[in-house]
């Protein structure tokens, strides 16, 4: 989600938690708002960024791509599934068993939106 400013968000944070997600700041992001819903059985998750920042643009072209492209959303997918497997109960090796794979593709992501832009 892109959002005209993340103080005001913060304002309104407390709108958030009363309908039941948790506030996590940055949570590893800068320029990030993240909220989710549960702590470990996540049912949603809020990721903000101020309109048209280089965060916003990186996780929109990450998205996009792979919609665009089957083979790498299969993969991603799979990727994602066997880390949850593997590290239910610990978020943070969650996350670093995807890492490579996103670092590969996001610069990807960013080359291809970029195209898309100047078509």
């Amino acid at each position: 989600m892109e959002v005209d400013s993340l103080e005001e968000l913060d304002w309104a944070a407390p709108k958030l938690e009363q309908l039941g997600y948790l506030v996590k700041g940055e949570f590893g992001i800068p320029g990030r708002r993240y909220f989710q819903k549960e702590e470990i059985e996540r049912s949603h998750q809020l990721h903000a960024f101020v309109f048209n920042s280089y965060g916003a643009k990186r996780h929109l072209a990450f998205r996009d791509y792979l919609r665009q492209f089957a083979e790498h959303r299969q993969a991603y997918e799979a990727i994602k599934l066997e880390g949850a497997r593997m590290y239910r109960f610990d978020p943070a090796a969650y996350v670093a068993h995807k890492n490579d794979f996103i670092q590969l593709h996001e610069q990807k992501a960013l080359l291809w939106a970029e195209a898309q832009e100047n078509q």
